[in-house]
């Protein structure tokens, strides 16, 4: 396992783009940053998250759920009011949408659970401590 410190942003950025054009597997790269460096993103061409669509998902399936709910709700306990019809639309956006958020949130929440994988609490903090450094570690599996 090789290890690169670095100690400024743009040297970090140089040895982390050289790596990747030496044709590194990204699996093999690891890397230990003071504070958030979105280029990362950039050189290591990472895939954008699943938590979106999941999240999508469950704001989509909580609205269905909501109006149904509310049309199940009105046709098991009618009450008949001047002529009005059973199903009001309108009526019916407020619970949806409180659903939309609910079922939203849930499925957020758990898609993080299941996308984060959880690591073991050992790999949360790096045993060595590099000050303000940027550290690359080549040739060791993800730290995620």
């Amino acid at each position: 396992m090789d290890k690169i410190v670095c100690e400024t942003k743009e040297l970090f950025l140089e040895k982390l783009r050289d790596l990747v054009r030496r044709e590194i597997p990204e699996k093999e790269i690891s890397y230990i940053i003071p504070y958030p460096v979105h280029e990362i993103d950039e050189i290591l061409e990472t895939e954008p998250s699943k938590l979106s669509v999941i999240s999508f998902g469950g704001g989509f399936v909580g609205a269905v759920f909501g109006f149904l709910l509310a049309v199940y709700t009105v046709y098991s306990w009618p009450i008949i009011s001047g002529g009005k019809p059973m199903i009001s639309t309108p009526a019916y956006v407020i619970i949806a949408f409180a659903c939309t958020i609910l079922f939203s949130a849930l499925c957020s929440l758990a898609g993080f659970l299941f996308l984060s994988k959880l690591p073991d609490i050992r790999q949360i903090a790096s045993p060595e401590d590099y000050d303000n450094k940027f550290v690359i570690l080549v040739g060791q599996e993800e730290l995620e």
